[in-house]
Formats: structure tokens, C-alpha cells, sequence
């Protein structure tokens, strides 16, 4: 009774835990609590949904960015951070929890600005152009202009605070024999009244210094010292400024003018002489010397190695101040030179050319010019992994005993060629030379006649070649190399290079597309029974595509082993001709060609209107040609019309034809 009494309560206790929890109501709350726009906050009316929102004066509301809170587990739309257009009010939805939403309606409006002074007045129409004196407590402005300013009708040049206006307007040409008033209204307030004075000296001033001398477009600015004793000014500008085109701000003696001009950029690489005119006409001459600062840099801008193949340019991290470079595998860095570019002016421990031993980090310390600081660089030389790879194999066709030359990147020693295929196996060649980037290896005389996989290995490592070699019957026609394996459509030549072709014969392409092959045969007349060439244009109307190609000569029937060829996309500018120099040449004239994508190897052909016939003009009869112009002269044996002009250049051709171009040309 007591064990199913415990079962029991177990039983109880255990429905009594399984009961869901009552849930936890999901939250109502959708309020914005604050929206702000930089330090601007929005006055928040949540009875009306409405936030208003002043920008300070010369703000754009047409691009704010807002910062919204909002009740906590809320969402608003448009997020927060997301900038807006507030030229128009902007509704903002915030949906609670619960799912449920409230719209506020944001407007904002930008302070009307106060300011309303008058910054600059000048008199630019008069030689020199006089500036007026400021007296802000006053609001007086006095103006001094030479003896023998007419002033009743001076144009005034005036700045003013931003947002407002002023009237009399700038520009406008005024009677300052008497005192003028000029009033500045501004967006909002009060309005400011100057009162301007303008008197004409009774003689000529003398002055003649210059009272400023500066570079403000440096940085930092440089201020010159003069001594006005020797007449003398001295700038001290900062190290690697370009100091052949400097533009100097010179301030001189009321009325008063310099030569050279304020703000015009002069050569100081050697002292350059101002001559400052007074206004009775006396002159001062200074002599204005530029000197380079020392240099305050300490760094090492750039650190490679010239001498390798590739050049191995290094990584610095200015931070940690270290240099990693990774060399070539092999390359012996017990000895490497190094080429460094440091900053201007600087000092180093160790002359940049100096060979040096990168077994272990170094350290290289570089002192700036002025000796003020120095930076310790460590530089880390690491040897890339070994990483077998075969970029090339010459050549593809072999006889038995023969020799093949393999390139890409290999061990020094205890390199493995071998050649296989489905019905042979593995059999290893014989290793003539071998270097960390050229095998030279024999096949053994032994060798069946057949196509076989290289598969070479060094240093545990496996590399499969991508093309069959042929070991073929010396006796046989053969197929040996290729002058390329991908050819531009239109544009690349096929060269061939073989041997026992024969005199004449077919040389096939085959592609494969599913389960279907397809093949085109072009008839040939091998040179010298060893080369044959197919013309880009003869490959034009071939499909880009792989193919497999092989020679079977006439004579005999027998066919070559294959070689495999792609033919790619021409990516090379298609010509355009625009034009022709004459719609009416004749025979013995000369003809020019204008247009764009015109290459050295370019043709120009003549087409006669009867026949449709091409005449092609021979180069020894074209004088110019460049890549938007031809010009030949025209010398053919027969009499045609032309009524076209084509050019093929980089496999592709434009023509030029028009109805006016209708000419008879007879020799």
C-alpha cells in the first residue's frame, strides 16, 4: 500500500507542474519620449500627436537626421538615425507590442537669424582699392581715398551678416560728399544703421612698407618676420612644402601697392624681390627668402626587394610598427637587398642598399631631420610555402628518347615525372636538369606510341598536367607544338609546328556539345612539311568553344595525334571610321581615313560596286597610319567603283559606305 501511495502523489505532483503558466500581456505602450535633431530637442504634444522642432539659423531642414526614443519593446517608422526631407511635415507611426499604433506628426521650422552688421566695405573700382575702417561700437565706418578721388559717385563693394539686407544696396554708386547713411535689416529684430564717412587726403601718403607678409594656405599657415631695417622678410616654411609655386597675402601701407601682387604665386626657390609703391609715387624694395623647415618625420613609407622575381613589396604596420615581407620559396634570404623610402630628409642605421641577413627579425631605426624623434622598425622576412604547380610543357608531342621541358615552381632536387594512361601504367621519366622552375626530363626510348597524363611530384605533393603529351613515331605525321592554346575569335593566328606533314592535307577541329561532336575541316599546304597556319579571320566563324584538332595528309591518309586549342571572346576595341578625306578620289590620289580603334596591323580594303570584289591596299602604299587615322594612295591595275571603304583592325571590321561614294578609279 505505501508504493502506490507514493506512485500516486508522484502521478498528482507531476500534472500539477504540467499546467501552462498564465501569460505575460503584451505592452500598449507607443510613445515617442524624445526627438531631437543634434542638440535641438522637439516639444512633444502627445494629446495632439504633434512634435515641433526649431532648427538654429542657416540650417537645412531638407537633410535632418533625427535621434527618436521611444516606449520601450516599440517600433517607429521611419527609424531612428534614418535621415528625412522636413521641408513638409513628417508622419512618424509607432506600434506597440500588441501591434496596436499611434501617428505623430513632426515639423520643423529653422530660427530666423538676428545678425545685422556690416563686415567688409571697400571701394574696389578705385586703384589700389581702399578698405574701409569698422568701428562696430560706433556703427561709423571712415574711409580714406587719395587726393583726387572724385566721391559723388563712388560704388561701394559691401559684406553683411548672413540672411539680411541692407540699403542702400552694394553696388550702387553714392555721393559721399556728404556722410551716407546705410541701414541693415536683419531675418528678425531691429534694424542697424552705419553712418559712412569718405574724405579725400589733401596730399599724396608716403607709405611704402609692407606691414604683413604670410602664406595662410599652408599648414600649419606660416607668418613671415621682417626686419624692416635691412628690408629683409624671412619664412620658415614647413619641410617638403612645394616651395617653386607659393601664393603669399602681403598687407602694405595705406595706398599703397606691391609688385608682385598679394596672392600671386611665385617661385622661391631663390629670394624674390617686392617693390611697394607709395601713393606720391616712392618706392621700397624687399627681398622675401623662403626656407625649408626641417623635416619632423620618422617613418619607413615603403620597404621591397627589387632584386627578386617577382618584386616583393612588403606590408608595414605603422601601428605595431613592423614589416613582413614573404619571398618566393627558395629564395635565399641569408643575402637580401633591400630598396626602402623613408620620410623626407630622415636618417636610418642601415644604408637602404645594404645586403643584409633576414634569417632573424631587424631592426631598423629612422631619425627625422630635426633629430627631434626616432622610430624602431622591426622587419620580419618569411619564405613562402613550397606549392608544386606546372605552368608550362614543351613540347606536347615527343618521340621515344626525346626530351620535354617542364616550367612552373619545383624543388631544387628529387623532382618525379612520370607519364600514364588508361591502358599503361605509371612509368617515370628520366630527369636531365632540374631547377626550382624548369625540369628537363627524357622519355624512355622504350615508350609506346600513345597520348598519356603527366603527373608530376616533389616534396609530397601531386600536380596533373592539363594537356596529353603525345609520344609518337618519329617516322609518322605528328603534331608537335602549339604558338598558343587560347586564341581570340577573329584575331589570333594558329600557328602549328609538326612534323612528316606532308605536301598537303586537312587539319580538323572537333568539338564536342552533348553527346554530339561536331567537326570542320580546313584544307592546307604545310610549309616545308613542318608548319602550318591558319589566319584569325579563317577562325572567325568558328564558335567559341574547346576543340581538339589533328592533320591527316593527303597522300597517305595517316592522321596526328591532337593537340587542344580554345577559342575565346575578342575583347579588343571594335574600329569605327567616321569619315574619308574625299567622296571623289582618283587614281594616284591620296585617301584618308579618320575614326577610332585603328591598329598597326591594321587592312584597308576597296570594294567595286560592279563585281563586289575587295582590293586589298598594300602597306608599301600607306604613309600614315595611327590609331584614328589612315592615309594612303591609291594605285590599282584595273578600273573599279568604289562604293565602300572597310578597314579590319584587331579581328573586327568597320566599313564606310555612302550613296556619294560612287567613283571611278582607272590606271
Amino acid at each position: 500500500m505505501r508504493k502506490i501511495f507514493i506512485l500516486s502523489l508522484a502521478a498528482f505532483l507531476a500534472f500539477a507542474c504540467s499546467k501552462d503558466e498564465p501569460s505575460t500581456p503584451k505592452s500598449s505602450e507607443k510613445k515617442i519620449l524624445k526627438f531631437s535633431v543634434d542638440a535641438q530637442e522637439g516639444i512633444i504634444n502627445d494629446t495632439t500627436g504633434n512634435i515641433e522642432l526649431i532648427l538654429p539659423a542657416g540650417s537645412d531642414p531638407s537633410e535632418q537626421t533625427p535621434v527618436i526614443e521611444i516606449s520601450e519593446k516599440a517600433q517607429v517608422n521611419p527609424a531612428s538615425g534614418v535621415k528625412q526631407n522636413f521641408t513638409q511635415p513628417v508622419a512618424y507611426t509607432v506600434t506597440a507590442e500588441d501591434g496596436t499604433t499611434v501617428v505623430y506628426v513632426v515639423s520643423m521650422s529653422v530660427a530666423r537669424r538676428t545678425d545685422a552688421q556690416i563686415t567688409s566695405f571697400l571701394f574696389a573700382g578705385l586703384n589700389p582699392r581702399i578698405s574701409a575702417n569698422i568701428e562696430e561700437t560706433t556703427k561709423t565706418i571712415v574711409v580714406e581715398c587719395p587726393l583726387g578721388t572724385d566721391v559723388s559717385a563712388l560704388v561701394p563693394t559691401i559684406d553683411i551678416s548672413a540672411g539680411a539686407s541692407i540699403y542702400p544696396p552694394s553696388g550702387t554708386a553714392q555721393d559721399f560728399s556728404t556722410p551716407v547713411t546705410y541701414t541693415v535689416t536683419p531675418e528678425e529684430g531691429a534694424p542697424v544703421t552705419y553712418v559712412v564717412t569718405v574724405t579725400v587726403l589733401k596730399t599724396l601718403r608716403e607709405g611704402r612698407q609692407i606691414t604683413a607678409f604670410s602664406f595662410p594656405n599652408l599648414s600649419p599657415a606660416v607668418t613671415a618676420t621682417i626686419n624692416e631695417e635691412t628690408k629683409v622678410i624671412e619664412a620658415f616654411v614647413p619641410n617638403g612644402t612645394n616651395i617653386t609655386s607659393l601664393a603669399p597675402t602681403i598687407s602694405v601701407s595705406p595706398g599703397a601697392s606691391v609688385n608682385p601682387e598679394s596672392g600671386e604665386a611665385r617661385n622661391f626657390t631663390n629670394p624674390v624681390q617686392y617693390v611697394v609703391t607709395a601713393e606720391n609715387g616712392h618706392t621700397t624694395t624687399y627681398t622675401v627668402a623662403v626656407t625649408l623647415g626641417l623635416g619632423t618625420g620618422a617613418r619607413i613609407l615603403a620597404f621591397s626587394f627589387p632584386d627578386l622575381t617577382p618584386v616583393v613589396t612588403a606590408s608595414i604596420n605603422e601601428v605595431a610598427k613592423t614589416i613582413t615581407a614573404i619571398v618566393p620559396y627558395g629564395t635565399d634570404i641569408t643575402s637580401l637587398t633591400p630598396d626602402l623610402v623613408i620620410s623626407d630628409g630622415a636618417g636610418i642605421n642601415r644604408p637602404s642598399d645594404e645586403t643584409t641577413d633576414f634569417t632573424s627579425p631587424v631592426q631598423y631605426v629612422v631619425t627625422s631631420e630635426d633629430g627631434e624623434s626616432s622610430v624602431t622598425y622591426t622587419v620580419v622576412v618569411q619564405v613562402a610555402p613550397f606549392v608544386l604547380n606546372i605552368i608550362n610543357v614543351t613540347p606536347l608531342s615527343v618521340a621515344p628518347g626525346g626530351t620535354i621541358t617542364i616550367t612552373g615552381n619545383f624543388v631544387e632536387s628529387g623532382n618525379i615525372v612520370r607519364l600514364y594512361n588508361a591502358s599503361i601504367p605509371m612509368f617515370p621519366l628520366n630527369i636531365i636538369s632540374e631547377s626550382t622552375t624548369a625540369i628537363v626530363a627524357q622519355v624512355p626510348s622504350t615508350a609506346a606510341e600513345d597520348d598519356y597524363s603527366l603527373q608530376l611530384t616533389a616534396s609530397g605533393q601531386i600536380k596533373e598536367y592539363t594537356f596529353p603529351v603525345k609520344v609518337y613515331d618519329p617516322a609518322l605525321p605528328h603534331l608537335l607544338s602549339l604558338n598558343k592554346n587560347i586564341l581570340m575569335e577573329g584575331f589570333d593566328d594558329l600557328i602549328i609546328t609538326g612534323d612528316n606533314l606532308g605536301i598537303s592535307g586537312r587539319l580538323y577541329f572537333e568539338r564536342k556539345e552533348g553527346n554530339t561532336t561536331y567537326q570542320i575541316a580546313y584544307p592546307v599546304a604545310p610549309q616545308e612539311g613542318t608548319t602550318i597556319i591558319i589566319t584569325g579571320s579563317s577562325l572567325s566563324i568558328m564558335v567559341l568553344d574547346d576543340y581538339d584538332i589533328y592533320y591527316e595528309v593527303t597522300a597517305t591518309s595517316l592522321r596526328t595525334n591532337k593537340l587542344r586549342i580554345s577559342i575565346v571572346e575578342n575583347t579588343l576595341p571594335e574600329p569605327t571610321i567616321s569619315g574619308i578625306s574625299t567622296y571623289e578620289p582618283c587614281w594616284g590620289d591620296v585617301l584618308t581615313i579618320t575614326g577610332s580603334n585603328f591598329s598597326d596591323n591594321a587592312e584597308v580594303r576597296l570594294r567595286d560596286k560592279n563585281s563586289g570584289v575587295e582590293y586589298i591596299v598594300h602597306p608599301a602604299y600607306i604613309t600614315t597610319k595611327t590609331a584614328t587615322q589612315i592615309t594612303f594612295e591609291i594605285w590599282l591595275n584595273t578600273s573599279i567603283v568604289i562604293d565602300a571603304v572597310k578597314l579590319i583592325s584587331n579581328g573586327k571590321t568597320a566599313i564606310f559606305e555612302e550613296n556619294d561614294l560612287q567613283t571611278k578609279i582607272s590606271p
